[in-house]
């Protein structure tokens, strides 16, 4: 059987950017944090966010997130860290690159946030572009006619 290195030596620890004067270090959130961002961009409306506030302490940290208040960084700042970090945390390192060197306020095209370019081709989870929902055919016969026979009848000859 082989052996497997620790895979904490495998995986980055945090993200490291630099704006407005200050360095700061996003680091991986905890799983249940993890997985609820990962729906959300996927789509998913269904979370219990109450502010924008608790989602981005969520994305960055408390920690980090403090960090930047305190250092009074403007708010496009503020949102450009949180959008890569956030494409960090769903996509990965190479589309939070491109996230970083996009412009302030615009997001990058679509195909930069996929790991290849068919990826940007197939449809998300949940969405039905493109896509047809194949007609469900009954395991049942549909009911047997009844036999020919005879009809009676009102009148006579």
């Amino acid at each position: 059987m082989p052996k497997f290195a620790d895979l904490g030596d495998l995986l980055t620890e945090g993200l490291t950017l630099t704006a407005a004067g200050v360095t700061i270090t996003v680091p991986s959130p905890p799983a249940r944090v993890g997985l609820r961002l990962q729906a959300l961009w996927a789509g998913d409306t269904d979370h219990d966010y109450t502010s924008r506030e608790a989602y981005r302490r969520d994305i960055l940290s408390d920690r980090v997130y403090d960090q930047l208040i305190a250092a009074d960084v403007g708010l496009p700042v503020l949102e450009h860290i949180v959008t890569t970090a956030l494409v960090w945390h769903c996509v990965g390192a190479e589309a939070a690159a491109v996230q970083w060197q996009a412009p302030a306020g615009k997001a990058p095209a679509r195909e930069a946030s996929t790991p290849t370019a068919e990826a940007s081709t197939t449809p998300t989870p949940g969405s039905t572009s493109g896509t047809r929902t194949r007609q469900r055919t009954s395991s049942r016969k549909p009911p047997a006619k009844a036999p020919a026979g005879p009809t009676s009848s009102t009148t006579g000859p």
